[in-house]
């Protein structure tokens, strides 16, 4: 398999974008950290094979000559058996080949409820349970076809079979024989997930190239657009990345697009929209325009598609803070973060910004090895992050070599419930190391990273691998990173930052820590203690909370010596 040295770990389709907001340059997560892997292609097998693993062909009532491609050819087999065992080798916890392949067969019922698996010693049978009209009621399921069943870890025998299985139902179901492959693979591949966790998952063709767009870039313009204002039909360009082929083309927010490569966008969703914006790299597209003068003008313009990466981070500076606002973790986080720093530099250095707030509420995360480098960025020396799999692939640890561009300034970092992964990653590397204090309420505790398999047809298995332990030593999925600084009742500052109140938190960050690897119901418990809440994207009274912990030296010191990482957390 190539694979890549990224990992994708997003938080699932869990937290909402603004539904009304599309990047024309980006189309529509993920959210996932990204090992890039291409599943073999190898091992698919003969006809001669298919026909020694059947028992029992199909009935001879099944129309033979129905309009349809029968599944069972060399390509679906060897798309089957990669994904199977890019699964069963790369899962975090082991799983077996039959209850994989019996998980795929079941899958088939999402096409068609009437078709039914049964298992009996050495033998999988595939029913059909037909509806009788005239008699309302159901007639005795129908068996369409039998295997036996094939030997643990023998992925192309179980690729024979579930390809066997799905031309059968073909045959004989309506529903499965107008459903086109891709939605066959679907409907195997979800049923092998389902059983699994929530961020193990199927995406097929066209998803999976969202996703490896929304991970590292794509062929586009740099413009997002909304559909909550139209004109003549056009929607309203909201924003012009800088810089950018949009940008230099003279696209203007408030400009309405009406059309795109020909083709009128009135009528049209904002995915056909951005899916038309994008491109190969380097390829013209015409975009015309509304714009409104002093006499509405219509204009026309032919655009170079460029490689486009979302914009992350962006940074201000008030009353001598800097603030650096993560929303998520693609291919250029790291560098961008840096480069607000590399802005600053002389006032940095002469003390002009005392302060830097480094604000990743609402992050659900991406990829791995951005987060071990954004805590890099502040970090000389330590442990960021480990993580701890199954297969040898996943076990890695992950150390600061780096210099503190924030030149040892006070630092704290805001979380909440919906901060989730790479973000945890950074705020826990941060705490852990003592380089600065956490506050907001207890993050998401997305705590898993999932590597991403590519199959043969272009789709992708995003599925989890391995768990992330902290440099203290607890694992924090299902739990979480727990802020020094609690800001559930953010408005009672003064009681929350009183030296008896910081004192307090030292047991359960203690606590906290010597849950280590162990899962269990202790993880709901503690998170009580801090509850998960979301802050407004502008809180006043947050904001005046964190500029008390910043401003006072003695309180920043005791809140950053709580977090000093304990010698009894289990490493387990």
């Amino acid at each position: 398999m190539a694979r890549s040295d990224d990992h994708s770990f997003a938080r699932t389709p869990a937290l909402k974008l603004a539904a009304t907001l599309a990047l024309l340059v980006a189309g529509l997560l993920v959210n996932a950290c990204t090992t890039s892997e291409q599943a073999h292609q190898d091992g698919a097998t003969t006809p001669d094979r298919a026909q020694t693993a059947a028992l029992q062909s199909s009935p001879t009532d099944i129309d033979a000559d129905a309009d349809y491609v029968a599944f069972n050819d060399a390509s679906a087999k060897r798309i089957i058996r990669a994904g199977m065992k890019g699964i069963s080798d790369r899962y975090i916890d082991a799983v077996s080949t039959s209850s994989l392949g019996m998980d795929a067969l079941r899958g088939l019922s999402a096409l068609d409820p009437a078709i039914t698996i049964e298992t009996h010693e050495t033998k999988i049978t595939l029913h059909h349970e037909a509806f009788d009209l005239s008699a309302f009621d159901h007639k005795e399921p129908h068996e369409l076809i039998a295997f036996k069943i094939p030997d643990e870890g023998n992925f192309n025998e179980w690729a024979e079979v579930i390809a066997g299985a799905v031309t059968a139902a073909q045959k004989h179901g309506f529903d499965i024989r107008i459903s086109n492959r891709e939605r066959i693979y679907e409907a195997l591949f979800d049923g092998m997930l389902v059983g699994l966790d929530v961020f193990s998952r199927y995406a097929g063709a066209e998803e999976a190239t969202a996703n490896r767009a929304q991970r590292d870039g794509f062929g586009g313009l740099g413009i997002e657009f909304s559909d909550s204002e139209t004109l003549n039909g056009g929607f309203a360009i909201t924003k012009v990345m800088a810089p950018s082929p949009a940008e230099n083309a003279g696209l203007r927010v408030g400009d309405f697009i009406i059309s795109v490569a020909g083709h009128k966008v009135q009528g049209k969703s904002i995915r056909q929209v951005s899916k038309l914006m994008r491109g190969p790299i380097g390829s013209l597209v015409r975009i015309e325009v509304i714009r409104k003068l002093a006499q509405t003008a219509q204009i026309g313009f032919e655009i170079e598609r460029a490689h486009i990466v979302l914009p992350t981070v962006s940074a201000y500076v008030e009353d001598a803070l800097l603030v650096v606002r993560i929303t998520s973790f693609n291919n250029h986080t790291a560098s961008a973060v840096h480069d607000q720093f590399r802005k600053l530099g002389s006032d940095i250095a002469t003390r002009r910004i005392r302060g830097v707030v480094l604000d990743l509420r609402s992050n659900p995360g991406g990829l791995l090895m951005q987060s071990v480098n954004v805590a890099d960025l502040f970090l000389e020396q330590g442990q960021i992050v480990s993580t701890r799999g199954r297969h040898p692939d996943s076990e890695h640890n992950y150390q600061a070599a780096g210099i503190d561009i924030a030149q040892g300034l006070p630092l704290a970092i805001l979380i909440d419930e919906d901060s989730a992964s790479a973000a945890e990653i950074v705020a826990s590397a941060l705490q852990d190391q003592g380089r600065g204090v956490v506050i907001g309420s207890t993050s998401y505790g997305k705590g898993t990273v999932q590597t991403v398999l590519m199959l043969p047809n272009s789709g992708e298995i995003t599925l989890t691998w391995s768990r992330l332990v902290t440099p203290s030593g607890y694992a924090f999925h299902g739990l979480g990173v727990l802020p020094v600084v609690c800001a559930d009742e953010v408005s009672a500052a003064p009681q929350l930052l009183a030296p008896s109140a910081l004192r307090s938190r030292e047991a359960l960050i203690r606590q906290w820590r010597e849950i280590g690897t162990q899962f269990d119901a202790r993880r709901q418990k503690l998170r009580q203690n801090c509850p998960g809440r979301v802050f407004e994207d502008h809180d006043p009274a947050l904001m005046a909370l964190t500029r008390n912990v910043l401003e006072s030296p003695e309180l920043y010191r005791q809140s950053v010596l709580l977090t000093a990482p304990v010698d009894t957390a289990s490493r387990k």
